[in-house]
């Protein structure tokens, strides 16, 4: 399966939130936009650039320690995946 193919059946809209948000804020925009992931997101001098993704997974799995920051949550990602890329190689 091709990602290009898998983002035109769901859609294209990406979710973000930033780095420094708690787990707290990422549970609430999960349900809010009723998805499984964020793109996590850093302000630099150019703008906001992709750092990471935080998913439902992830976030089970700090539950249990409080409130703390994302960036000890998420999984670091390349945020370079391409169109036409299969989906085996993304993961």
């Amino acid at each position: 399966m091709i990602l290009k193919n898998i983002l035109s059946a769901k859609g294209s809209t990406v979710h973000c939130i930033e780095a420094d948000a708690t787990l707290h804020e990422a549970v609430q925009k999960l349900v809010e936009h009723n998805v499984g992931s964020l793109l996590i997101v850093e302000e630099d001098a150019e703008g906001k650039r992709p750092v990471g993704i935080v998913t439902e997974r992830d976030l089970l799995r700090y539950c249990a320690s409080g409130e703390c920051k994302l960036e000890r949550a998420n999984k670091r990602h390349n945020c370079r995946d391409e169109p036409d890329d299969y989906l085996y190689e993304l993961l």
